[in-house]
């Protein structure tokens, strides 16, 4: 959690890493526990997957979608967990991939 950035964009429950961060005394227990529950059971509830697609206008005025952002506001522990993943799989990387398939990653 620590090494997610603090401006990233809110979660659909309005919440930004900030806020976990700052109130890591209180909040991190509850963290920990979600993540040991996903790792044992692997299963996600659906409340922490939920996800908003956001628009966000490049310029003035907006002719084509090129002239969008897309933003995906993710909640902070779907990142945790994901990177967390991330973190588990570059581990195990080498010996689930030839080397000389590498480039493909």
């Amino acid at each position: 959690m620590f090494s997610i950035p603090n401006h990233k964009s809110l979660g659909p429950d309005g919440f930004s890493n900030d806020f976990s961060k700052t109130t890591w005394h209180s909040t991190g227990p509850i963290v920990c526990a979600v993540v040991r529950n996903f790792l044992k059971v692997g299963h996600m509830p659906l409340h922490l997957s939920a996800m908003k697609l956001m628009l966000l206008s490049k310029i003035a005025h907006l002719q084509n979608a090129s002239d969008y952002r897309l933003i995906l506001c993710c909640n902070v522990l779907y990142k945790v967990i994901s990177k967390l993943l991330s973190a588990l799989l570059k581990e195990v990387q080498p010996s689930l991939i030839n080397q000389s398939q590498g480039a493909f990653i």
